[in-house]
């Protein structure tokens, strides 16, 4: 494990955070890398029914950018790309059905040098 992600927050790698809907059910949100870590990330979650999943992302609270689903589906994933390398990224993942989940998630760092292996 590189030595700065060692140093993040819980819940800022790939994981899962948990969010509450209106019924005390907890729903998880899993954040992981399909793609090149440095400049995407996936969200991903599952609900009873079939809707439209939309994540709304940013490097402030305030968002600013979203990528949506086509809908239909009940597993909804969405892979989030052409991300800054080693940025703090903030998100909140809905669907149709009145789900929401906000999280956090870091990008890997852009490379600083070679690697060596003794």
């Amino acid at each position: 494990m590189n030595a700065a992600w060692g140093r993040l927050p819980a819940g800022m790698l790939a994981g899962m955070l948990w969010a509450d809907t209106s019924f005390g059910l907890n729903i998880p949100v899993r954040v992981g890398w399909t793609e090149n870590p440095q400049t995407s990330v996936t969200i991903s979650w599952e609900r009873d029914a079939p809707g439209r999943g939309t994540v709304h992302y940013g490097t402030t609270t305030n968002y600013g950018l979203w990528m949506s689903d086509p809908g239909g589906t009940r597993r909804h994933s969405i892979t989030l790309r052409n991300l800054q390398p080693g940025a703090r990224y903030y998100f909140r993942a809905s669907s149709t059905d009145g789900f929401e989940a906000r999280g956090a998630f870091l990008t890997a760092p852009a490379p600083t040098g070679s690697v060596h292996f003794a």
